[in-house]
């Protein structure tokens, strides 16, 4: 008896081996790859460990994201994180801060392995397979474990990915049990697991796709014991579950979706990074990545902060997969996944399930390798659309892992197949049966032989895993003790992209930081950073003027966004950077002290500024005075409007001031309309008659463009003549005066310099330019010209304080009075108002410069072609072909208007660069992508100094595959912007509304509910609340009957109207909902935890003949 239990025993161990050996593979992984000294940390990182009850009361309130500068609706899951607190907590109390990441990716990991194992033997593998059916399951689960597209997943890991990578095999086996029964029990699994899987909906596609698989599986598996229309409401069942175990995250979301999806499509940072991001997936579809596993990112490259330069991702790799044998062999195993595709449609053993396995395995074809199928021309068409371009910018990294998932499934079954066929064999039994095993285990050495960096402490990318300075630590220290409500800027910035790079190697060598940020993390503060600009738009708003006073080093226009948007604290970090630039820290502290800001705390390299005296306490706003006005301010570079009038509410139904031109001020303006004379501005008004005021030239300096041509023994000089259209009357505003003069008749030159007063410029014969020139208000303009010399110091084609014999041939003697003052006058009744611009229209030469690749490694190869004044650039296997224009004369103290056509062939369209001469004004780039386009673009003066430059460049890059562009033209057009945009008509009798109210103490209830008691002193009143605009934010009086109308305040932040003594009552509807949506499911969860106890309790003691009921006597 003795001799059989040990059998049982060893045979029990035994049949334990194959999932015992995915645990080992998993934590050996585990081991080699955590470091205990450091924290991983870096690229798409959630820290919540650095201040979890901060993070909680973030997730717990997730419909509203506060902390996201400006605040606004949740365009990501954030509320899906709740229940992943929990064990965030738990390993909070057992481990140091800077092990819990690391911990719960590798519990993931391991969770992973377990369910694929589980899934492998309980449901997709057979029975014929007698004992090697564990180790098939064993060996896929291993394979899951270190597939290429695992590692692709957790080398730069975000929980959401590894948390769908653990649970996903466990939702599938939990769907079978649904299906064979629906009852209390399985149902409170199923929401149970639906629980785990939540914080995977960070991102919602990725939570979507997983739904859409799982209702599809649902129905196949359905299929096999029910009628089609049985099926179908079995899946249609499981959906209304998935949604109501989800309904607390889902609600907002939807919401954002259906309302608010265009800020996603509108962001900046978006429309440059989304096709980038479809090109790289869809130029790394070749059927060698296809078999191989490979996708773009190892293509990509990320900073070194060792090597002070860009390095490829997967640099621990590269050497590796680059062997011939293991290249051979990943796509031997990528072969045998695709011939299993093919073997499993005849495979009835896998009843219907199959069907949808083969389905999402298609899906993931159709969406990853797009090129490589003909369903290619539908997604064309489909990535037209920004809504979908968005939602797939990046295929792969949503449907990695049921991609992952569905291969292993697809893999082992060819392998099921393989060795059925050997075991089945009766003659020589031994043989076949060693020939099995001898398959299964070399596939196993296999597997781990081309995952062996992985057990070398590479399964986690190095550069990331790192070693925070103290100093931080410190700082969020000091920042929990400030108000929470206070908002938070950074400096210094350095791109529209929210991605920020900082270097710590006084640390170690090569320990920095590259990624969407961590200081939210650490302190209760919203903070107004990159990242967010993306999911906002008023984030998005709030950069453009902040680069714009930036750029131009101006501490008023600083000090003045820091009020409108209501900016308290701003923190220097001196160890931020910038990789492809130097950067000087004194300038921020220099900006900050001239905006009036005075430093509050400082450790080191950093340091926190604050605004004013820190004693703000509450969220609501009381203006002192609200102007109605109709404006265009969306992302513009400055708002005029809000210099002039101070606090405002846009409207387009009788406003009292209206700003014309104001969208001048953004990157795209409309209504505009070149020809060779010039450059002619249209806009729509209210009919009525206005006040029109223009501010006059207030500087010492005034820079005007001039177009200066030398031909025939003439000099003539045009500066630009522009004429308001006021209805049928016209208004030429102020400006010099054009003229010409001759050269005297002995004189022979082919270039000379001209001179304005001791301002100088170069003129080659029948060659146009067009300087700004710099000329002192008040003076009068002596005109001399001379002969060029043979040498001549000068700058951008311009000679400045040279000595020359020249010949004076005029003096301008210009009204400055009126070029000064500002243009004040009453207009007749009108309902658009026009601005002609007469100035010659400059053409660039597209053949100027040669194109060149400017891959660092000349990489690829390029080819242009220049006919008919326009230029086809073409580019292949990641060549980037480069060209530019060199302005010799025109200069960024003057601001611009710049038109772009073209057409956009194959690939990614043409990018295009702003580069400025001084190294502390941000780069603009901007990216073309229709198939054909005539765009408009602003170069906004961003210096005083007339000898400053900007240039032109532009590239056709390859992903992999051949991208080809046209450009038709590129055209120049000086335009004063800034003057422009200030120009304001008045409704005559109508002033701004005075608000004279007296407001009490703001109470805050749910972090959802505002409550303040208020006395109009006047008709009417106004109180805001200190957050982005969304029509769901709701108010009403305490008492009342109806909500109160709800204005945009400053286009940002919200604003009602109220009168009379009460108590305005502010609460966002989503929240609302949220949390009762979370409330109803944790009580419907708990009600059906305590009804399986119940059953089970009482199954406990009919069994042991305590109590025996009816149903058990019977």
């Amino acid at each position: 008896m003795q001799k059989l239990f040990q059998q049982f025993k060893l045979a029990k161990i035994l049949s334990l081996l194959p999932l015992l050996l995915v645990v080992v593979v998993a934590l050996w992984i585990a081991v080699v790859n955590i470091h205990p000294n450091s924290i991983y940390s870096g690229w798409d990182n959630i820290q919540a460990e650095f201040d979890l009850p901060r993070y909680a009361r973030q997730v717990f309130f997730g419909a509203w994201v506060e902390h996201q500068g400006l605040g606004g609706p949740a365009a990501q899951g954030q509320s899906a994180e709740i229940l992943r607190l929990p064990f965030i907590f738990l390993l909070k109390i057992l481990l140091p801060a800077n092990l819990i990441r690391y911990v719960f990716i590798f519990s993931m990991y391991l969770l992973g392995g377990i369910g694929m194992y589980f899934y492998l033997i309980k449901i997709w593998l057979g029975n014929k397979l007698g004992n090697f059916k564990n180790w098939l399951a064993s060996l896929g689960a291993v394979f899951y474990l270190l597939h290429i597209l695992t590692l692709q997943q957790f080398y730069i890991s975000f929980e959401m990915f590894t948390i769908q990578f653990a649970f996903l095999p466990f939702l599938l086996l939990n769907l079978h049990s649904l299906i064979n029964k629906v009852s209390i029990k399985t149902v409170f699994s199923f929401i149970l697991l639906q629980f785990l899987m939540a914080p995977s909906a960070h991102t919602q596609t990725v939570f979507y796709l997983a739904v859409v698989f799982s209702l599809l599986y649902v129905f196949f598996v359905s299929l096999q014991k029910r009628s089609f229309w049985s099926a179908i409401q079995m899946s249609f069942f499981v959906g209304l579950l998935t949604f109501f175990a989800n309904a607390y995250w889902i609600l907002p979301n939807l919401y954002y979706v259906s309302h608010n999806a265009r800020y996603v499509q509108e962001s900046r940072d978006n429309q440059l990074f989304a096709p980038e991001s479809v090109w790289s997936v869809r130029e790394s579809g070749t059927i060698e990545n296809l078999t191989a596993g490979t996708q773009y990112l190892f293509n990509w490259m990320d900073y070194s902060f060792k090597n002070k330069n860009f390095d490829l991702i997967f640099n621990e790799w590269d050497s590796h997969l680059n062997k011939s044998l293991v290249r051979y062999l990943m796509q031997g195993l990528g072969i045998l996944t695709i011939l299993g595709s093919l073997s499993i449609i005849f495979d009835r053993e896998k009843n219907w399930k199959r069907w949808a396995v083969l389905l999402m395995y298609i899906f993931c074809l159709i969406f990853i390798w797009v090129d490589l199928l003909p369903t290619s021309v539908i997604l064309d068409k489909l990535y037209k659309s920004a809504t979908f371009r968005e939602a797939f910018r990046n295929p792969f990294t949503k449907l990695s892992i049921l991609y992952s998932f569905v291969s292993i499934l697809l893999f082992i079954g060819i392998i099921e197949k393989i060795t059925i066929f050997l075991c089945s064999r009766k003659k020589i039994v031994k043989l076949w049966l060693f020939a099995a095993n001898t398959i299964i285990g070399g596939l196993f050495l296999i597997i781990i032989y081309i995952s062996l960096p992985s057990f070398q402490g590479h399964f986690l990318s190095e550069k990331l895993q790192i070693k925070y300075p103290s100093q931080y630590q410190e700082m969020f220290d000091y920042m929990n003790t400030l108000d929470k409500d206070l908002r938070v800027l950074q400096l210094p910035q350095f791109t529209h992209a929210g991605w920020e790079y900082y270097d710590w190697q006084f640390l170690r060598e090569g320990n920095g930081y590259q990624g969407m940020g961590f200081n939210f993390f650490g302190f209760p503060q919203p903070l107004l950073m990159r990242d967010f600009d993306r999911w906002i738009e008023t984030n998005d708003f709030f950069y453009y003027e902040l680069k714009t006073s930036l750029d131009t080093y101006n501490a008023n226009h600083f000090a003045q966004i820091a009020k409108k948007y209501n900016v308290d604290l701003v923190i220097v970090d001196e160890t931020r950077m910038d990789p492809s630039r130097q950067h000087d820290f004194a300038v921020d502290h220099a900006l900050l002290h001239a905006a009036g800001f005075s430093e509050l705390w400082s450790k080191d390299f950093l340091s926190i500024y604050e605004r004013n005296a820190i004693d703000k306490e509450t969220e609501i706003l009381v203006p002192n005075k609200v102007q109605f006005a109709e404006a265009n301010n969306n992302r513009t570079r400055t708002d005029y409007l809000y210099q002039q009038e101070g606090d405002y509410v846009l409207t387009s139904e009788s406003p009292n001031v209206v700003f014309p031109f104001s969208e001048l001020m953004t990157h795209y303006p409309k209504n505009l309309q070149f020809d060779d004379l010039g450059v002619k501005v249209v806009n729509k008004v209210p009919r009525a008659v206005y006040e029109l005021l223009m501010p006059g030239y207030k500087d010492s300096s005034y820079l005007v463009p001039a177009a200066i041509k030398y031909t025939d023994g003439k000099v003539s000089v045009d500066f630009p003549q522009s004429t308001l259209v006021l209805g049928e009357q016209s208004l030429k505003l102020p400006q010099l005066e054009n003229f010409e003069f001759k050269l005297e008749d002995n004189f022979v030159a082919d270039s000379i310099v001209i001179f304005f007063n001791n301002f100088g410029v170069i003129v080659d014969k029948n060659q146009p330019i067009y300087p700004v020139l710099d000329l002192v208000v008040g003076e009068k303009i002596k005109i001399e010209y001379a002969a060029k010399p043979t040498e001549i110091s000068y700058e951008n084609g311009m000679a400045k304080g040279s000595s020359f014999d020249s010949i004076e041939v005029a003096e301008l003697d210009p009204d400055w009075a009126i070029i000064q003052r500002d243009l004040v006058l009453r207009t007749p009744e009108i309902e658009q108002l026009g601005l002609i611009s007469y100035f010659p229209v400059i053409k660039l030469d597209l053949a100027q410069n040669p194109s060149v690749n400017c891959v660092n490694h000349q990489v690829g190869e390029i080819k242009t072609k220049f006919e008919n004044g326009r230029a086809i650039y073409e580019a292949d296997s990641r060549a980037v072909n480069c060209n530019g224009y060199s302005f010799k004369d025109i200069s960024s103290s003057y601001s611009y208007v710049m038109r772009l056509m073209g057409k956009n062939y194959r690939g990614r369209g043409t990018k295009f660069f702003i580069n400025y001469g001084d190294s502390n004004v941000l780069a603009e780039d901007y990216l073309e992508q229709d198939e054909v386009f005539d765009s408009y673009i602003t170069l906004n003066q961003v210096s005083k100094d007339s000898f400053s430059s900007f240039y032109l460049n532009w590239e056709t890059r390859s992903f992999g595959k051949e991208s080809v562009n046209e450009i038709d033209g590129i055209y120049l057009q000086p335009l004063a912007l800034n003057q422009l945009a200030q120009l304001k008509l008045s409704l005559i009798g109508q002033e701004a509304v005075l608000n004279r109210i007296k407001v009490g103490e703001d109470k805050l209830s749910f972090d959802a509910i505002h409550e303040v008691s208020f006395q109009c002193l006047g008709e009417k009143c106004y109180l805001g609340l200190d957050q982005t605009y969304d029509d769901l934010w709701l108010g009403f009086v305490k008492g009342g009957n109806e909500f109160l109308p709800h204005y945009r305040l400053n286009n940002w932040a919200n604003l009602w109207q109220v009168s009379g003594k009460g108590t305005l009552v502010v609460f966002y509807l989503p929240e609302l909902i949220t949390l009762v949506a979370f409330v109803v499911v944790l009580i419907t969860t708990l009600f059906l935890l305590v009804s399986v106890l119940k059953r089970k309790d009482k199954k406990i003691k009919v069994e042991s003949g305590d109590f025996i009921d009816e149903e058990a006597a019977e």
